[in-house]
């Protein structure tokens, strides 16, 4: 995949790792919920601790890809604007971690896959405890 893809790829792969954290909150807190409820165990409840972390960490690996390709990009005087802007942006906040970011594409990918495997094993147990579907938490 050539950078202008990859930054365009990843820019979008981010707001995937966005949504699965929004998704991931209310499904620890009725995770929570059901196990102080006495509706679940643990093994509802706590896993949503993971959703959490790796939703942030999908949004974190796409996002340091795709800043990694818009420096390459802009390097080599081919970054569309929108590219050259959040690199100009992330470089007045935070330059020391922008010198140290890498690109890690695989796993941009990966954990995001991950992510939704787990949300999808755990939105019908955590309703399930709720009684809003027909599966036991």
């Amino acid at each position: 995949m050539n950078e202008r893809a990859s930054w365009t790829t990843f820019s979008r792969l981010r707001w995937l790792g966005v949504i699965l954290f929004g998704l991931a909150i209310p499904l620890f807190a009725m995770g929570l919920g059901a196990l102080v409820a006495g509706r679940a165990g643990i093994g509802t409840a706590l896993p949503g601790v993971a959703a959490m972390g790796l939703s942030l960490g999908a949004f974190g690996t796409a996002n340091d890809t795709a800043l990694a390709a818009a420096r390459s990009l802009v390097r080599s005087g081919q970054a569309p604007p929108e590219a050259a802007l959040e690199l100009d942006t992330e470089a007045a906040r935070r330059p020391a971690r922008l010198a140290t970011l890498h690109a890690s594409p695989k796993a941009a990918v990966i954990i995001p896959v991950l992510v939704v495997a787990l949300q999808a094993y755990l939105w019908p147990k955590v309703l399930g405890a709720w009684g809003l579907v027909g599966v036991a938490g």
